[in-house]
């Protein structure tokens, strides 16, 4: 179980006070992320990395950019970030993981069963566990006791009301279909 990265920690820093109250939420949501879709899948170092990248920008735009339609704007700041610091990823790689992860139909494409793994794993998380095949078997229960919730929910609700009530006909634009 992954209760711990340097890596993201030093990615999430920066924005510490864009994130304000919601950094631990975020934070913790990320690694539940990385654990769901390491279940799936055992990723290589430059996997990892990938992973660990866009996990932690895969929906920074709602805090960086103030949008609900963030999709676009977290995959330039992953992009552009881990260029100014020098830090080496498959690009391509880690734009779709960002860009489909809320994708509601499978992804079809290079590296899909990574990409769908991420897509599946922010699906369980946002769903609470709800829907998919995944069940609440003992590992998982496991990992929502090591690593808690901490008012995540209420996070994607407030963000969710906040565009609700000021675009009513489009509340979600990052879905895909």
């Amino acid at each position: 179980m992954i209760t711990d990265s340097t890596e993201l920690d030093a990615l999430l820093e920066p924005w510490r006070e864009a994130l304000g109250n919601d950094y631990h939420p975020y934070r913790n949501h990320l690694l539940r992320l990385l654990n769901l879709v390491c279940e799936r899948i055992q990723p290589d170092a430059g996997i990892w990395r990938d992973l660990v990248v866009a996990a932690a920008f895969h929906d920074l735009g709602i805090w960086s950019d103030r949008t609900l339609d963030y999709l676009e704007p977290s995959r330039r700041r992953a992009l552009s970030e881990t260029a100014a610091g020098g830090l080496e990823i498959n690009e391509r790689r880690v734009s779709d993981l960002i860009l489909w992860h809320h994708k509601i139909t499978a992804f079809r494409g290079p590296e899909a069963a990574l990409i769908n793994a991420f897509r599946r794993a922010d699906w369980y998380e946002v769903c609470c566990g709800l829907f998919g095949r995944w069940s609440w078997r003992a590992e998982r229960r496991a990992l929502y006791r090591r690593i808690p919730l901490l008012g995540f929910h209420r996070v994607l609700l407030r963000v969710g009301l906040r565009r609700l009530r000021t675009h009513p006909l489009s509340p979600l634009p990052i879905l895909r279909w």
